[in-house]
């Protein structure tokens, strides 16, 4: 039930309504510092100019209960009002091992009889990954059971990812939907403050060197075999290169004793859309005999790079 009663307030909060309680500065601040340390998400929202649109994720408010940290002790110091706009000083601890203290000023605007808080810059979580890298970024409360975590997640436009998330202790995490690299739940821990600053700028890569290079072994693995089997069919088969002369054949070349020269060298794994992995790859030639003349057939390929329904790595030829 009270699950259902803060979904149902937060609705209230995207509907733009706004209590109408005491309702100078102080009074206002005060009461979203005491929301926050109550761990009531759309209560402290709603006094704030935070629009409806900039939700990008309602469950991590609506589960804001499980948020590691959270505030404790909030107090308020100075009030300032100038016409229509009004700052506050505040203050509070980070409920983390030992209490980090932060303490700052928040801004007020006039809204009608009462006034709101311009939402903390600070508590806008952004990260990037760079754009040619295919990733879905996720967020999520710092809780002893990650299983049970309610996530934010999304593909990044342009390679940036930004949410709204108050005072606490989150995971930061990016994955590779494709499942071409091994990237689950690897990412930053990050505490959102106010006031003294926070974690909120993370560049995430994470994707090991070590891994593109396994998956260029593997794509020059598939090749081989690829071009192995074309030539053991006597290049006949559909899945051939075009190109190769139709009266070639899979005689070794007497002076290199194989077929291909380690055939593929150059391979590239990246990507175009942030979404799916290509590679292209050649550098050597396949080299054969015709009329017992050694001769040679350029081998450049380009695909997608994919796992298959039982995750096993594969190539799309294009």
């Amino acid at each position: 039930m009270k699950r259902l009663a803060l979904l149902a307030a937060l609705a209230l909060v995207l509907t733009g309504c706004t209590p109408s309680a005491n309702n100078s500065p102080a009074a206002v601040e005060l009461a979203f510092l005491q929301a926050l340390d109550n761990r009531d998400a759309a209560a402290a929202l709603a006094l704030t100019t935070l629009d409806a649109s900039e939700f990008s994720c309602t469950a991590l408010l609506s589960d804001y209960e499980r948020v590691g940290g959270g505030i404790l002790n909030p107090t308020v110091g100075e009030v300032s009002i100038d016409g229509d706009t009004a700052s506050v000083g505040f203050s509070y601890l980070v409920a983390l091992s030992g209490g980090v203290e932060s303490k700052g000023t928040h801004t007020l605007v006039r809204d009608g009889d009462s006034w709101l808080i311009e939402f903390p810059e600070e508590y806008r979580v952004s990260a990037t990954i760079p754009t040619d890298v295919v990733g879905t970024i996720s967020i999520a409360p710092r809780a002893s059971d990650p299983d049970q975590d309610v996530e934010c997640a999304a593909t990044p436009t342009d390679g940036a990812y930004e949410l709204i998330a108050l005072p606490g202790s989150y995971r930061l995490n990016v994955t590779d939907p494709t499942g071409v690299f091994e990237r689950s739940r690897l990412g930053d821990e990050i505490l959102v403050l106010d006031g003294t600053g926070s974690g909120t700028a993370t560049e995430l890569t994470y994707i090991d060197p070590s891994e593109f290079d396994q998956a260029e072994i593997d794509t020059r693995n598939f090749l081989i075999d690829y071009v192995v089997e074309c030539a053991e069919s006597g290049f006949i088969d559909a899945y051939c290169p075009e190109g190769l002369p139709s009266d070639a054949s899979i005689t070794l070349d007497p002076n290199s004793g194989k077929r291909f020269t380690d055939y593929p060298t150059d391979i590239t794994i990246f990507s175009e859309n942030g979404t799916d992995w290509r590679f292209t790859a050649g550098g050597e030639e396949f080299l054969y005999l015709r009329n017992g003349v050694a001769e040679s057939f350029p081998m450049s390929y380009s695909g997608a790079v994919i796992t298959d329904p039982l995750g096993e790595f594969g190539l799309v030829l294009d």
